[in-house]
């Protein structure tokens, strides 16, 4: 029988792998939908793709992973039914092929509750990139190799995390799985509630256990936001990374929009992202409340890493 990664070339030269694309929110309500570069996926909702892979699509149809998930994990409420999961098989040619920051449930109307992510590189070695890292709230990251037959899980709505640039192939599948109604994004994981002189220490703890975190995120992470939008849509003509994002970060040119050179379709999306991203930076600065509470935190963080530095 085919290896697993042998089987996703298998899809790929039947035309079944589809470049995999991110979304953004635009303020006119209507979706930014940006293709990323090098990285290629199928979804397991294709009946096209379940009549090629039997075991893969009795997988999909069953239960069982679900079950086990749901007895594992006490209070994760779990939805069955192949309405609530999605599997994908994913390609990352290598060549610098990544993902930007992200949760993987970034709030209403998704009602993703797991994460799953089993990786398939058996020949893997540092050096190949392509690490998942994960970014704890107010806490150092944690990188993760992308090792053969390593399963990560994690919760969709409260855990930030990117995947790092990759310099070789890369094989992953991944398993989301929904909350039953009701279980996710609740009136209280989407509205900040701060008591009357909570110290910041506590304010940090409330929103590390729980999925208001994404509030402050975009905010509280900001250059590493755009640091990892610049890496994962390639940067622009002829600058590198790091320059990208200082210019995107409002040094040098100031707008990272008036680089030479003609622009790629991914480097206008990536474009477009930045505006977006510095447009939300902008609205967080306008809630003096919510300005106020960013800064402490980041001050939290620089404290922190200073402390972890020294210690």
């Amino acid at each position: 029988s085919r290896s697993p990664p042998g089987e996703i070339k298998l899809l790929q030269a039947k035309g079944l792998l589809q470049p995999n694309k991110t979304q953004f929110g635009l303020p006119s309500g209507e979706v930014l939908v940006c293709r990323k570069p090098n990285i290629f996926e199928a979804d397991l909702h294709d009946p096209k793709l379940r009549q090629v892979t039997p075991k893969l699509a009795q997988l999909f149809a069953g239960d069982e992973l679900v079950r086990a998930l749901d007895d594992a994990l006490p209070g994760a409420s779990l939805q069955e039914g192949t309405n609530g999961k999605t599997i994908k098989l994913q390609y990352n040619s290598g060549h610098g092929g990544c993902f930007p920051l992200h949760y993987d449930n970034p709030g209403r109307p998704n009602k993703r509750k797991l994460t799953c992510l089993l990786y398939l590189n058996p020949s893997w070695q540092p050096g190949d990139g392509g690490e998942l890292q994960v970014v704890p709230f107010l806490r150092s990251p944690v990188t993760i190799a992308p090792r053969m037959n390593r399963l990560v899980i994690f919760y969709s709505e409260q855990v930030l995390h990117r995947v790092l640039q990759c310099r070789a192939e890369r094989y992953c599948f991944t398993v989301w799985v929904d909350g039953r109604d009701g279980t996710t994004n609740r009136d209280e994981h989407n509205a900040l509630r701060v008591k009357p002189g909570q110290g910041i220490e506590d304010i940090a703890a409330y929103m590390g256990s729980c999925p208001v975190q994404r509030i402050v995120s975009r905010a509280l992470y900001r250059e590493d936001y755009e640091r990892s939008l610049v890496e994962c849509m390639g940067g622009f003509p002829g600058v590198g990374a790091a320059e990208a994002n200082g210019n995107a970060s409002g040094s040098g040119k100031g707008k990272g929009e008036d680089f030479g050179g003609e622009m790629l379709p991914q480097q206008q999306d990536l474009r477009q992202m930045l505006s977006l991203h510095r447009a939300h930076l902008k609205a967080v600065e306008r809630s003096k409340p919510l300005s106020d509470l960013v800064d402490k935190l980041r001050g939290l963080r620089s404290a922190r890493d200073l402390a972890e530095e020294e210690g």
